[in-house]
């Protein structure tokens, strides 16, 4: 699982993460494996998150991850350092993924939560996001591969 941003119900914040899942249903997380938990884009305030478009961006290549806020490098993950001691690789990021948009939500009652204080109250739902559109780019090295849907 590659996350380019996850908001936690923050007003001002964005996070990356990247997980690995195991057969078992166990998975770890590069934040928390590697102590990382400071690792967020931090907008000057409020208003920029919430009532304005930004540029997402995501490149991959076969060392790193590297996610973009209008067009400004916010976090790398170097994919030649394993971060779960040892127990698996990093192959896992150098094979087809899907895209998915998600607005996962925390509220009192959820099981997990990454931090206190990020649960979403019933006054404020309900919540939504908007895409204006989305960009799949292949950069012409003869390296890079872009995998698409049958």
């Amino acid at each position: 699982e590659i996350d380019i941003f996850e908001v936690f119900s923050s007003t001002n914040k964005l996070s990356p993460n990247i997980h690995k899942w195991y057969s078992n249903g166990d998975h770890t997380m590069w934040a928390i494996d590697e102590g990382n938990s400071n690792e967020w884009y931090e907008f000057q305030n409020a208003d920029n998150l919430v009532n304005e478009y930004h540029t997402y961006g995501f490149e991959w290549t076969p060392t790193k991850m590297t996610m973009y806020i209008d067009d400004k490098d916010y976090y790398t993950y170097d994919l030649t350092k394993n971060f779960d001691n040892g127990e698996s690789g990093m192959g896992g990021f150098d094979a087809p993924i899907y895209l998915i948009f998600n607005n996962h939500l925390f509220t009192e009652s959820s099981s997990y939560k990454p931090y206190s204080g990020c649960e979403v109250h019933a006054p404020v739902l309900p919540a939504e996001y908007a895409i204006d559109w989305v960009r799949l780019y292949q950069k012409n090295d003869g390296k890079s591969k872009l995998y698409l849907a049958d």
